[in-house]
């Protein structure tokens, strides 16, 4: 009477999953870092940083303020900051750059 049958797949041992999920993981950071890279390749980022410094380096000792303001305005629109992060940095330096960053995000991130 005691007859029942489990129709379940077994589950696989539970170091086997684990390679698994090690496995899927790796392949997922790997093709992300491809991807990026890929990207980058094709995306112009590198010309309109340059444009970009050649634009803010024209106001002179307000340069730090308006990029600044680009920097909050990509904040509202959801621009991704890391490229205008590392120019920031690029142009104005370690000191001021993080001031600029930190200023400009955190309002950025006030009005949004």
């Amino acid at each position: 009477m005691n007859d029942i049958v489990d129709h379940r797949a077994p589950k696989p041992p539970r170091s086997t999953r684990g390679r698994c999920t090690r496995l899927i993981k790796a392949v997922a950071l790997g093709s992300a870092v491809v991807a990026l890279f890929v990207l980058g390749h094709w995306l112009p980022v590198g010309r309109a940083v340059e444009a970009l410094e050649k634009t803010i380096k024209g106001f002179g000792p307000w340069s730090p303020l308006a990029f600044g303001l680009i920097y909050i305005v990509a904040v509202l629109v959801m621009v991704p900051g890391s490229a205008l992060t590392v120019a920031v940095g690029a142009m104005f330096g370690l000191v001021v750059g993080t001031a600029t960053v930190s200023l400009a995000s955190t309002i950025g991130a006030a009005l949004a």
